[in-house]
């Protein structure tokens, strides 16, 4: 399943959760939800994307000592049922990040190239600042162990600024 179709159906499972509705399981998740909000003070907004996909919500719940709202759960339980129904023609992958992107790889190569991307933008800039143009700054952070060549550096940041990313 497509990340944003999984955020639609988290968004949807949590309008299920909070009207009125005949499911005793639905009315229990919810209610203990509301019970531990009030216990954590009320410091998670549901509005909120905490993540680029549910998964990576549900970790960042448990990474920051938080128990993760019910509908970013259920709807992680319907990728696992998508998994599962799927028999081996759909991939783990597939059911919690959608295809992988040809060229671009997986979710876990993605979410590492921007990591990246981003690191090489911050020191770029910070070499910028010491006055040195984009071809020397992007030279200087083509020696940070793990950062492509200089080139490819150069090449990633003016189509950042070309796409307004």
């Amino acid at each position: 399943m497509k990340i944003q179709k999984q955020w639609e159906l988290v968004h949807a499972l949590r309008a299920k959760l909070v009207s009125d509705n005949d499911k005793p399981v639905l009315e229990s998740l919810e209610h203990l939800w509301q019970h531990l909000q009030k216990k954590q003070g009320d410091v998670i907004d549901r509005e909120d994307k905490v993540a680029d996909s549910p998964l990576s919500g549900l970790f960042h719940y448990i990474d920051s000592g938080f128990y993760p709202p019910p509908e970013l759960m259920l709807s992680l339980l319907e990728c696992w049922d998508e998994y599962l129904t799927g028999r081996g023609s759909v991939s783990l992958e597939e059911a919690f990040f959608g295809r992988p992107i040809q060229k671009a790889g997986n979710y876990a190569k993605r979410k590492s190239q921007r990591i990246r991307n981003a690191y090489a933008r911050f020191e770029v800039e910070r070499e910028r600042k010491k006055g040195r143009n984009l071809t020397q700054a992007a030279e200087a952070v083509s020696l940070i162990p793990g950062m492509p060549d200089a080139d490819t550096i150069a090449r990633t940041l003016r189509g950042f600024r070309k796409s307004g990313k």
